[in-house]
């Protein structure tokens, strides 16, 4: 590819210029979705330039442009209250390019995306359908890691006559624990079980707090809970996904030691979102063996596979050594400043 022809293609952060190309090219969809995207840009930029250290809720959208052609966007979103963690989205197409490979024109988006000065912006996460084999070349170019596989179940699929199959004296589903909604009581205890089946790696990268719980779009969020003793203890907890461009989706979390009260536990909770909602997903680690059977049991079939990949762009600070190779013991000696005050020698004078 000659230079000339990189230079026809560039990347913006979405603005009102974008709405008129979008329009020219007669798409009436994406149209209404970026003029979407443009009010939530404004609302980022306002609170990523203020002058405190205030952390951006809103996401940011970035465009590639060809010759006055938008060829494709991208969402970038914070997954933390924090704002330290950010998820960018699949590239979204809405024009084949003439000048660039599809992967060109995805590589530029996702580079553009890096490069973004955000306010406390720390750590990066992908989640990419594990077919998505370009996508996750680009990324592990990028620098990204892998580090989780997940299976995406769709509820719709639920079968409820699977219930009777466990609702047994032996199995039912006991009085002392109960399906719960995120508050402050409780928030500590789900983020506890998030982070007991996670790697320290991954722990690291979402740095999410019980705080970003009680967010808003955790409106699904639950915890299978008994508060017949002092201390809370928990079982089971759903979490509600946060990555751009996803359909509700909630996460199984649980201890790392397998509770066979789980089963009717999730029965009944899944049960209830079957009914309530049309269009739901559950998640669960594609390594977790005994969970997965429990869901194959109850009729859900698994609907995709994802693969989770994760960056820090923190920057590890140089170690500079105080001492020189140069100096000698003497010298050595006389810079280290004793923690207590020097004792008095002791006297070699006969009494």
């Amino acid at each position: 590819m000659k230079d000339s022809d990189l230079k026809k293609t560039t990347v913006e952060i979405v603005n009102i210029n974008h709405l008129y190309k979008i329009a020219l090219q007669k798409k009436g969809k994406e149209l209404q979705f970026l003029n979407l995207l443009l009010l939530k840009n404004w609302i980022a930029n306002l609170e990523n330039n203020l002058p405190t250290n205030f952390s951006t809720k809103q996401p940011f959208s970035l465009v590639a442009i060809e010759e006055n052609q938008i060829i494709a966007l991208i969402v970038i979103k914070p997954i933390n209250r924090r704002g330290t963690c950010w998820s960018i989205s699949l590239p979204i197409l809405l024009e084949e390019p003439k000048y660039n490979t599809l992967r060109e024109i995805k590589s530029s988006l996702y580079k553009a995306s890096l490069k973004l000065r955000i306010t406390n912006a720390a750590n990066w996460i992908l989640k990419f359908p594990f077919n998505s084999e370009e996508e996750i070349s680009i990324a592990r170019e990028l620098g990204f890691q892998p580090h989780r596989l997940a299976k995406k179940w769709a509820v719709k699929d639920f079968k409820s006559f699977n219930l009777k199959s466990l609702t047994s004296d032996k199995n039912k589903n006991p009085k002392k624990f109960n399906w719960e909604k995120i508050k402050i009581e409780n928030a500590n205890l789900l983020c506890k079980l998030e982070k007991s089946g996670e790697s320290v790696n991954l722990k690291a990268i979402i740095d999410r707090q019980p705080l970003d719980l009680l967010d808003g779009f955790n409106s699904l969020s639950r915890i299978y809970i008994s508060s017949s003793s002092k201390q809370l203890v928990a079982l089971v907890g759903l979490i509600q996904e946060n990555f751009p461009q996803q359909s509700p989706t909630l996460k199984i979390v649980r201890d790392t030691v397998y509770d066979l009260r789980l089963n009717n536990a999730l029965a009944l909770i899944l049960e209830d979102l079957c009914k309530a909602h049309n269009q739901i997903f559950i998640e669960t680690n594609s390594k977790d063996e005994k969970l997965n059977q429990l869901l194959i049991n109850f009729g859900l079939h698994v609907e995709n596979e994802f693969l989770i990949l994760g960056k820090s762009i923190l920057r590890r600070k140089e170690f500079k050594p105080s001492i020189s190779i140069d100096e000698t013991m003497d010298s050595i000696m006389g810079k280290i400043n004793p923690a207590n005050n020097p004792l008095p020698s002791p006297s070699t004078v006969p009494r």
